[in-house]
Protein backbone atom coordinates (compact mmCIF):
# COMPACT_ATOMS: atom_id res chain seq x y z
CA UNK A 1 0.00 0.00 0.00
CA UNK A 2 1.61 3.62 -0.94
CA UNK A 3 0.98 6.51 1.54
CA UNK A 4 0.78 9.45 0.11
CA UNK A 5 2.85 12.45 1.65
CA UNK A 6 1.92 13.83 5.15
CA UNK A 7 1.90 17.61 5.94
CA UNK A 8 3.20 18.20 8.93
CA UNK A 9 1.34 20.44 11.82
CA UNK A 10 3.79 23.62 12.45
CA UNK A 11 4.66 23.51 15.67
CA UNK A 12 3.68 26.44 18.33
CA UNK A 13 6.05 29.06 17.63
CA UNK A 14 6.57 28.98 13.92
CA UNK A 15 4.72 29.89 11.02
CA UNK A 16 4.35 28.00 7.59
CA UNK A 17 5.25 29.75 4.50
CA UNK A 18 1.23 29.24 3.24
CA UNK A 19 -0.08 30.45 6.78
CA UNK A 20 2.04 33.66 6.72
CA UNK A 21 0.50 34.48 3.36
CA UNK A 22 -2.89 34.00 4.31
CA UNK A 23 -3.25 37.22 6.18
CA UNK A 24 -2.71 39.15 2.64
CA UNK A 25 -5.65 36.99 1.24
CA UNK A 26 -8.01 37.86 4.13
CA UNK A 27 -7.51 41.79 4.36
CA UNK A 28 -9.63 42.82 1.89
CA UNK A 29 -13.61 44.20 2.48
CA UNK A 30 -15.61 41.50 3.67
CA UNK A 31 -13.10 39.65 5.37
CA UNK A 32 -14.01 38.02 8.85
CA UNK A 33 -17.19 39.43 8.33
CA UNK A 34 -20.45 37.60 9.70
CA UNK A 35 -22.90 39.52 6.88
CA UNK A 36 -22.62 39.02 3.12
CA UNK A 37 -20.46 41.43 1.59
CA UNK A 38 -23.08 42.85 -0.24
CA UNK A 39 -25.01 43.22 2.90
CA UNK A 40 -22.35 45.03 4.46
CA UNK A 41 -21.72 47.47 1.76
CA UNK A 42 -25.53 48.58 1.69
CA UNK A 43 -25.45 49.05 5.44
CA UNK A 44 -21.88 50.91 5.04
CA UNK A 45 -23.90 53.50 2.54
CA UNK A 46 -27.25 53.97 4.86
CA UNK A 47 -25.30 54.40 8.09
CA UNK A 48 -22.81 56.71 6.19
CA UNK A 49 -25.36 59.00 4.41
CA UNK A 50 -27.71 59.10 7.96
CA UNK A 51 -25.18 60.29 9.33
CA UNK A 52 -23.10 62.21 7.09
CA UNK A 53 -26.69 63.53 5.41
CA UNK A 54 -23.87 63.77 1.85
CA UNK A 55 -27.43 63.07 -0.10
CA UNK A 56 -28.72 66.40 1.06
CA UNK A 57 -25.93 68.44 -0.80
CA UNK A 58 -26.03 66.26 -3.56
CA UNK A 59 -29.43 66.96 -5.10
CA UNK A 60 -29.87 63.71 -7.41
CA UNK A 61 -29.10 61.59 -4.28
CA UNK A 62 -31.82 62.83 -2.43
CA UNK A 63 -34.22 62.94 -5.15
CA UNK A 64 -33.41 59.24 -6.10
CA UNK A 65 -34.01 58.28 -2.36
CA UNK A 66 -30.46 56.65 -2.23
CA UNK A 67 -30.94 56.19 1.59
CA UNK A 68 -34.27 54.46 1.54
CA UNK A 69 -32.79 51.94 -1.76
CA UNK A 70 -29.78 51.04 0.80
CA UNK A 71 -31.20 50.93 3.56
CA UNK A 72 -34.34 48.32 2.11
CA UNK A 73 -31.83 46.63 0.38
CA UNK A 74 -29.69 45.69 3.38
CA UNK A 75 -32.61 44.94 5.31
CA UNK A 76 -33.33 42.27 2.64
CA UNK A 77 -30.14 41.07 2.58
CA UNK A 78 -29.50 41.02 6.51
CA UNK A 79 -32.70 39.07 6.80
CA UNK A 80 -31.63 36.43 4.48
CA UNK A 81 -28.74 35.95 6.43
CA UNK A 82 -29.81 36.07 9.63
CA UNK A 83 -28.61 32.55 10.37
CA UNK A 84 -25.13 33.95 10.02
CA UNK A 85 -24.89 37.07 12.54
CA UNK A 86 -27.66 35.20 15.01
CA UNK A 87 -30.61 38.20 15.65
CA UNK A 88 -31.83 35.78 18.60
CA UNK A 89 -28.40 37.19 20.99
CA UNK A 90 -30.45 40.61 21.32
CA UNK A 91 -32.30 38.82 23.79
CA UNK A 92 -29.16 38.48 25.81
CA UNK A 93 -28.41 41.98 26.69
CA UNK A 94 -30.27 44.71 28.97
CA UNK A 95 -29.38 47.54 26.24
CA UNK A 96 -31.72 46.26 23.21
CA UNK A 97 -34.98 45.08 25.84
CA UNK A 98 -34.20 48.71 26.92
CA UNK A 99 -34.75 49.95 23.55
CA UNK A 100 -37.38 47.67 22.69
CA UNK A 101 -39.43 48.59 25.83
CA UNK A 102 -39.43 52.57 24.32
CA UNK A 103 -40.32 51.61 21.14
CA UNK A 104 -43.34 49.88 22.48
CA UNK A 105 -44.52 52.20 24.08
CA UNK A 106 -44.39 54.69 21.36
CA UNK A 107 -46.25 52.53 19.46
CA UNK A 108 -49.13 51.53 21.76
CA UNK A 109 -48.93 55.68 22.33
CA UNK A 110 -50.07 56.70 18.77
CA UNK A 111 -53.62 56.29 19.56
CA UNK A 112 -53.55 58.61 22.36
CA UNK A 113 -51.17 61.07 20.88
CA UNK A 114 -51.95 64.85 19.57
CA UNK A 115 -51.66 63.99 16.27
CA UNK A 116 -51.92 59.95 15.26
CA UNK A 117 -50.79 60.74 11.99
CA UNK A 118 -47.78 62.72 12.74
CA UNK A 119 -46.74 60.10 15.50
CA UNK A 120 -47.51 56.83 12.75
CA UNK A 121 -45.20 58.49 10.29
CA UNK A 122 -42.60 59.46 11.84
CA UNK A 123 -41.93 55.59 13.24
CA UNK A 124 -42.95 53.94 9.95
CA UNK A 125 -40.41 56.27 7.84
CA UNK A 126 -38.15 57.50 10.65
CA UNK A 127 -37.23 55.79 13.97
CA UNK A 128 -37.98 52.40 13.68
CA UNK A 129 -36.30 52.53 10.00
CA UNK A 130 -33.14 54.03 12.72
CA UNK A 131 -33.46 50.96 15.32
CA UNK A 132 -33.37 48.40 12.15
CA UNK A 133 -30.24 50.01 10.99
CA UNK A 134 -28.40 50.15 14.18
CA UNK A 135 -29.29 46.14 14.60
CA UNK A 136 -27.43 46.08 11.20
CA UNK A 137 -24.29 47.70 12.59
CA UNK A 138 -24.68 45.55 15.47
CA UNK A 139 -24.53 42.49 13.15
CA UNK A 140 -21.90 43.76 11.40
CA UNK A 141 -19.82 44.14 14.41
CA UNK A 142 -20.34 41.00 15.78
CA UNK A 143 -16.86 39.82 14.86
CA UNK A 144 -13.30 41.69 15.90
CA UNK A 145 -12.76 42.50 11.76
CA UNK A 146 -16.68 44.04 12.08
CA UNK A 147 -15.92 46.02 15.09
CA UNK A 148 -12.81 47.48 12.85
CA UNK A 149 -14.71 48.24 9.82
CA UNK A 150 -17.80 49.69 11.84
CA UNK A 151 -15.65 51.88 14.59
CA UNK A 152 -13.54 52.98 10.92
CA UNK A 153 -17.20 53.57 9.27
CA UNK A 154 -18.72 55.93 12.23
CA UNK A 155 -15.65 58.02 12.26
CA UNK A 156 -15.92 58.49 8.53
CA UNK A 157 -19.48 59.31 8.64
CA UNK A 158 -19.05 61.91 11.39
CA UNK A 159 -15.68 63.45 9.77
CA UNK A 160 -17.17 63.78 6.34
CA UNK A 161 -20.21 65.74 8.17
CA UNK A 162 -17.73 68.25 9.31
CA UNK A 163 -15.84 68.24 5.84
CA UNK A 164 -19.34 68.90 4.24
CA UNK A 165 -19.78 71.75 7.15
CA UNK A 166 -16.70 73.48 6.79
CA UNK A 167 -16.32 73.18 2.58
CA UNK A 168 -20.16 74.54 2.42
CA UNK A 169 -19.10 77.43 5.01
CA UNK A 170 -22.90 78.59 5.64
CA UNK A 171 -23.45 79.96 8.93
CA UNK A 172 -26.97 81.35 10.64
CA UNK A 173 -27.72 85.01 11.57
CA UNK A 174 -25.14 84.88 14.32
CA UNK A 175 -22.16 83.98 12.45
CA UNK A 176 -22.36 80.73 13.96
CA UNK A 177 -21.03 77.80 11.43
CA UNK A 178 -23.78 75.25 10.60
CA UNK A 179 -23.71 71.98 8.96
CA UNK A 180 -24.23 72.70 5.66
CA UNK A 181 -27.53 72.23 4.47
CA UNK A 182 -28.47 69.80 7.23
CA UNK A 183 -27.09 69.81 11.09
CA UNK A 184 -27.48 73.05 12.92
CA UNK A 185 -24.70 74.96 14.60
CA UNK A 186 -25.60 73.18 17.82
CA UNK A 187 -26.27 69.56 16.39
CA UNK A 188 -22.77 69.86 14.31
CA UNK A 189 -21.25 70.54 17.27
CA UNK A 190 -22.38 67.35 19.13
CA UNK A 191 -22.19 65.27 15.86
CA UNK A 192 -18.01 67.08 15.66
CA UNK A 193 -17.37 65.78 19.40
CA UNK A 194 -18.94 62.22 19.07
CA UNK A 195 -16.59 61.72 16.15
CA UNK A 196 -13.41 63.11 18.30
CA UNK A 197 -12.82 59.71 20.11
CA UNK A 198 -13.00 57.55 17.11
CA UNK A 199 -10.40 60.16 15.81
CA UNK A 200 -8.25 59.35 18.76
CA UNK A 201 -9.12 56.04 18.23
CA UNK A 202 -7.81 55.66 14.50
CA UNK A 203 -5.06 57.56 15.34
CA UNK A 204 -3.29 54.34 17.32
CA UNK A 205 -3.83 52.37 14.44
CA UNK A 206 -1.26 52.35 11.63
CA UNK A 207 -0.67 53.17 8.01
CA UNK A 208 -3.47 55.33 6.36
CA UNK A 209 -6.19 55.63 8.91
CA UNK A 210 -3.54 56.74 11.45
CA UNK A 211 -2.76 60.04 8.94
CA UNK A 212 -6.58 60.61 8.70
CA UNK A 213 -7.14 60.12 12.48
CA UNK A 214 -4.66 62.82 12.57
CA UNK A 215 -6.04 65.31 9.56
CA UNK A 216 -9.33 65.14 11.19
CA UNK A 217 -8.45 66.27 14.64
CA UNK A 218 -7.97 69.69 13.97
CA UNK A 219 -10.75 70.32 11.89
CA UNK A 220 -13.26 68.39 14.32
CA UNK A 221 -12.20 71.15 17.42
CA UNK A 222 -12.04 73.81 14.54
CA UNK A 223 -15.84 73.20 13.76
CA UNK A 224 -16.90 72.89 17.25
CA UNK A 225 -15.30 76.12 18.28
CA UNK A 226 -16.60 77.70 15.39
CA UNK A 227 -20.67 76.27 15.72
CA UNK A 228 -20.54 78.68 18.40
CA UNK A 229 -22.29 76.17 20.51
CA UNK A 230 -22.34 76.33 24.20
CA UNK A 231 -23.51 72.68 24.81
CA UNK A 232 -20.98 70.95 22.14
CA UNK A 233 -18.44 73.21 24.26
CA UNK A 234 -19.99 71.47 27.77
CA UNK A 235 -19.87 67.83 25.66
CA UNK A 236 -16.01 68.66 24.48
CA UNK A 237 -15.26 69.69 28.41
CA UNK A 238 -16.58 66.16 29.03
CA UNK A 239 -14.59 63.85 26.14
CA UNK A 240 -11.05 65.85 27.59
CA UNK A 241 -11.89 64.97 31.41
CA UNK A 242 -12.82 61.43 29.97
CA UNK A 243 -9.21 61.48 28.22
CA UNK A 244 -7.88 62.46 31.10
CA UNK A 245 -9.23 59.20 32.73
CA UNK A 246 -7.96 57.27 29.94
CA UNK A 247 -4.51 58.26 31.70
CA UNK A 248 -5.65 56.18 34.95
CA UNK A 249 -7.33 53.70 33.69
CA UNK A 250 -5.90 50.10 33.13
CA UNK A 251 -5.64 49.31 29.26
CA UNK A 252 -1.83 49.94 28.64
CA UNK A 253 0.50 52.83 27.19
CA UNK A 254 -0.87 53.81 24.34
CA UNK A 255 -4.35 54.51 26.22
CA UNK A 256 -2.54 56.40 28.23
CA UNK A 257 -0.14 58.15 25.74
CA UNK A 258 -3.80 59.47 23.81
CA UNK A 259 -4.99 60.81 27.36
CA UNK A 260 -1.80 62.87 27.67
CA UNK A 261 -2.12 64.15 24.46
CA UNK A 262 -5.32 65.28 24.85
CA UNK A 263 -4.72 67.25 28.03
CA UNK A 264 -1.62 68.75 26.17
CA UNK A 265 -3.65 69.64 22.76
CA UNK A 266 -6.42 71.31 24.90
CA UNK A 267 -4.35 73.41 26.73
CA UNK A 268 -2.45 74.34 23.79
CA UNK A 269 -5.43 75.37 21.74
CA UNK A 270 -6.73 77.19 24.43
CA UNK A 271 -4.89 80.54 23.38
CA UNK A 272 -6.53 79.76 19.88
CA UNK A 273 -9.96 80.22 20.97
CA UNK A 274 -11.67 83.52 19.69
CA UNK A 275 -12.86 85.98 21.97
CA UNK A 276 -16.08 86.01 20.68
CA UNK A 277 -16.57 82.33 21.37
CA UNK A 278 -15.03 82.87 25.13
CA UNK A 279 -17.65 85.99 25.74
CA UNK A 280 -20.41 83.10 24.40
CA UNK A 281 -19.84 81.19 26.68
CA UNK A 282 -19.37 83.76 29.78
CA UNK A 283 -22.98 83.70 29.05
CA UNK A 284 -24.16 80.32 30.34
CA UNK A 285 -26.09 80.59 33.77
CA UNK A 286 -26.00 84.14 33.62
CA UNK A 287 -29.66 85.81 34.25
CA UNK A 288 -29.29 87.92 30.98
CA UNK A 289 -28.92 85.04 28.79
CA UNK A 290 -32.13 84.65 26.49
CA UNK A 291 -32.46 80.73 27.68
CA UNK A 292 -32.92 81.93 31.52
CA UNK A 293 -35.35 85.04 30.84
CA UNK A 294 -37.34 84.01 27.80
CA UNK A 295 -41.09 82.29 27.42
CA UNK A 296 -39.30 80.43 24.32
CA UNK A 297 -35.64 80.13 26.34
CA UNK A 298 -33.98 76.57 27.36
CA UNK A 299 -35.68 77.15 31.03
CA UNK A 300 -39.46 77.98 30.65
CA UNK A 301 -39.35 75.45 27.99
CA UNK A 302 -37.91 72.52 30.11
CA UNK A 303 -40.72 73.36 32.59
CA UNK A 304 -42.97 72.99 29.99
CA UNK A 305 -41.74 70.01 29.00
CA UNK A 306 -41.57 68.50 32.54
CA UNK A 307 -45.20 69.40 32.11
CA UNK A 308 -46.53 67.66 29.61
CA UNK A 309 -44.39 64.28 30.65
CA UNK A 310 -47.07 64.60 34.34
CA UNK A 311 -49.72 65.58 32.98
CA UNK A 312 -49.50 62.36 30.03
CA UNK A 313 -47.65 60.16 32.59
CA UNK A 314 -48.23 56.90 30.49
CA UNK A 315 -47.67 57.43 26.84
CA UNK A 316 -46.65 61.03 26.47
CA UNK A 317 -48.26 63.16 23.78
CA UNK A 318 -46.74 61.32 21.40
CA UNK A 319 -43.47 60.84 19.50
CA UNK A 320 -42.51 63.42 17.33
CA UNK A 321 -45.20 66.10 19.25
CA UNK A 322 -43.34 67.94 21.46
CA UNK A 323 -43.89 71.33 19.14
CA UNK A 324 -47.29 70.34 18.93
CA UNK A 325 -47.57 70.35 22.86
CA UNK A 326 -46.18 73.54 23.04
CA UNK A 327 -49.04 75.04 20.67
CA UNK A 328 -51.80 72.96 21.56
CA UNK A 329 -51.29 72.64 25.83
CA UNK A 330 -49.04 74.93 27.30
CA UNK A 331 -51.08 78.10 28.58
CA UNK A 332 -48.63 80.42 27.46
CA UNK A 333 -49.38 79.64 23.68
CA UNK A 334 -52.83 79.75 24.59
CA UNK A 335 -52.53 83.76 26.35
CA UNK A 336 -50.28 85.21 23.65
CA UNK A 337 -52.81 83.62 20.53
CA UNK A 338 -55.48 85.19 23.22
CA UNK A 339 -53.89 88.77 22.47
CA UNK A 340 -53.11 87.76 18.89
CA UNK A 341 -49.50 87.29 19.30
CA UNK A 342 -47.90 84.53 17.70
CA UNK A 343 -45.99 82.23 19.75
CA UNK A 344 -42.88 79.58 19.07
CA UNK A 345 -43.86 76.00 18.46
CA UNK A 346 -40.56 74.53 18.64
CA UNK A 347 -38.61 71.88 19.58
CA UNK A 348 -37.62 70.54 23.68
CA UNK A 349 -33.68 71.48 23.50
CA UNK A 350 -33.03 68.31 25.98
CA UNK A 351 -33.61 64.77 24.84
CA UNK A 352 -34.47 63.51 28.36
CA UNK A 353 -37.22 65.39 29.05
CA UNK A 354 -38.46 65.41 25.23
CA UNK A 355 -38.41 61.54 25.54
CA UNK A 356 -40.21 61.48 28.67
CA UNK A 357 -43.04 64.48 27.37
CA UNK A 358 -43.04 62.27 24.36
CA UNK A 359 -43.33 58.67 25.40
CA UNK A 360 -44.20 59.17 28.82
CA UNK A 361 -41.98 58.72 32.13
CA UNK A 362 -41.54 55.23 31.93
CA UNK A 363 -40.00 55.90 28.23
CA UNK A 364 -38.04 58.77 29.68
CA UNK A 365 -36.78 56.64 32.41
CA UNK A 366 -35.87 54.15 29.99
CA UNK A 367 -34.00 56.34 27.58
CA UNK A 368 -31.92 57.92 30.52
CA UNK A 369 -30.85 54.24 31.26
CA UNK A 370 -30.18 53.63 28.51
CA UNK A 371 -27.08 56.50 28.14
CA UNK A 372 -25.83 56.64 31.20
CA UNK A 373 -25.66 53.01 31.90
CA UNK A 374 -24.21 52.36 28.24
CA UNK A 375 -21.29 54.95 29.19
CA UNK A 376 -21.09 53.51 32.60
CA UNK A 377 -20.26 49.57 30.90
CA UNK A 378 -18.16 50.92 28.20
CA UNK A 379 -15.75 53.48 30.44
CA UNK A 380 -16.16 51.75 33.93
CA UNK A 381 -16.84 48.08 32.99
CA UNK A 382 -14.39 46.19 30.88
CA UNK A 383 -15.65 44.37 28.31
CA UNK A 384 -14.96 40.73 28.18
CA UNK A 385 -14.63 40.15 24.42
CA UNK A 386 -13.78 42.84 21.81
CA UNK A 387 -11.60 43.60 18.73
CA UNK A 388 -9.55 46.22 20.58
CA UNK A 389 -9.16 46.94 23.96
CA UNK A 390 -9.66 50.64 23.41
CA UNK A 391 -12.24 50.55 21.53
CA UNK A 392 -15.38 50.16 24.29
CA UNK A 393 -13.47 53.13 25.71
CA UNK A 394 -13.66 55.51 22.86
CA UNK A 395 -17.10 54.21 22.27
CA UNK A 396 -18.16 55.38 25.66
CA UNK A 397 -16.67 59.01 25.36
CA UNK A 398 -18.33 59.28 22.38
CA UNK A 399 -21.68 58.46 24.21
CA UNK A 400 -20.35 60.68 26.82
CA UNK A 401 -20.32 63.29 24.71
CA UNK A 402 -23.67 63.04 23.31
CA UNK A 403 -25.00 62.77 27.38
CA UNK A 404 -23.74 65.67 27.98
CA UNK A 405 -24.50 68.02 24.69
CA UNK A 406 -28.16 66.13 25.07
CA UNK A 407 -28.79 68.09 27.63
CA UNK A 408 -29.21 70.76 25.75
CA UNK A 409 -30.53 69.57 22.56
CA UNK A 410 -33.29 67.37 21.18
CA UNK A 411 -31.01 64.68 19.76
CA UNK A 412 -33.14 61.40 21.52
CA UNK A 413 -34.14 59.62 17.58
CA UNK A 414 -31.28 60.52 15.54
CA UNK A 415 -29.32 57.91 13.92
CA UNK A 416 -26.23 58.81 14.93
CA UNK A 417 -26.81 57.82 18.50
CA UNK A 418 -28.37 54.23 18.26
CA UNK A 419 -25.04 53.39 15.52
CA UNK A 420 -22.68 54.41 18.31
CA UNK A 421 -24.88 52.51 20.59
CA UNK A 422 -24.90 49.56 18.63
CA UNK A 423 -21.03 49.83 17.97
CA UNK A 424 -20.61 49.48 21.61
CA UNK A 425 -23.10 46.70 22.39
CA UNK A 426 -21.42 44.76 20.17
CA UNK A 427 -17.94 45.41 21.99
CA UNK A 428 -19.85 44.43 25.07
CA UNK A 429 -21.10 40.80 23.83
CA UNK A 430 -19.01 38.10 23.15
CA UNK A 431 -17.76 37.73 19.53
CA UNK A 432 -18.89 35.90 17.08
CA UNK A 433 -16.04 33.17 16.28
CA UNK A 434 -14.96 31.01 13.05
CA UNK A 435 -18.38 28.40 14.41
CA UNK A 436 -20.50 31.51 13.14
CA UNK A 437 -18.72 31.91 10.13
CA UNK A 438 -18.31 28.42 9.29
CA UNK A 439 -21.80 28.59 8.30
CA UNK A 440 -20.88 30.71 5.13
CA UNK A 441 -19.43 29.94 1.63
CA UNK A 442 -16.18 27.57 1.99
CA UNK A 443 -14.12 30.06 -0.23
CA UNK A 444 -14.19 32.67 2.74
CA UNK A 445 -11.78 31.92 5.49
CA UNK A 446 -11.38 33.26 8.96
CA UNK A 447 -10.58 36.96 9.95
CA UNK A 448 -9.05 38.65 12.43
CA UNK A 449 -9.64 36.88 16.50
CA UNK A 450 -11.26 33.33 14.84
CA UNK A 451 -10.02 29.70 14.40
CA UNK A 452 -8.58 29.18 11.57
CA UNK A 453 -11.49 26.98 9.11
CA UNK A 454 -10.59 23.61 7.63
CA UNK A 455 -8.60 23.93 4.04
CA UNK A 456 -9.03 21.47 1.24
CA UNK A 457 -5.93 19.28 1.17
CA UNK A 458 -4.41 20.53 4.82
CA UNK A 459 -4.78 19.25 7.92
CA UNK A 460 -6.93 21.23 10.80
CA UNK A 461 -4.56 23.01 12.95
CA UNK A 462 -4.56 22.51 16.61
CA UNK A 463 -5.72 25.59 18.32
CA UNK A 464 -3.24 27.36 19.92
Amino acid sequence: MTIGPVQSIPRRGRVSPARARAPQAREGFGAGLVVPRAAAWCVSFTVFMSISRIHQHIQIMGRLRFPMLFAAAALILMYQSRHMWKPNDLKKHWMPKVIAGMAVIAIIGVPFSISNGRSFHFLADSWLRTLLTAVMVWAIARTPRGQLFVGRLLFLSGFTAIALALVVGRHDSEGRLSGGYTYDPNDLAVVAVMTLPLAAWCIMQKGKWRILGIGAVPMILYASIKSGSRGGFLALSACIIGFAWLMMAPGGARLRKVGIAALVLAVLAVPLIPSSFIARLSTIGDDSDYNVTSQTGRKEVWKRGIGYAVTHPIFGVGIANFDLAEGMLSEVSRERSAAGKGFKWGAAHNMYIQVSAEVGLIGGALFIVLILRSIFDLLIRRPRQSADPGLPRFVGLSLLALGVGGFFLSLAYYDIVYDFLALGLATLMPVLTQGALQARPAALRRGRGGRAAAVPGRLPQPPR
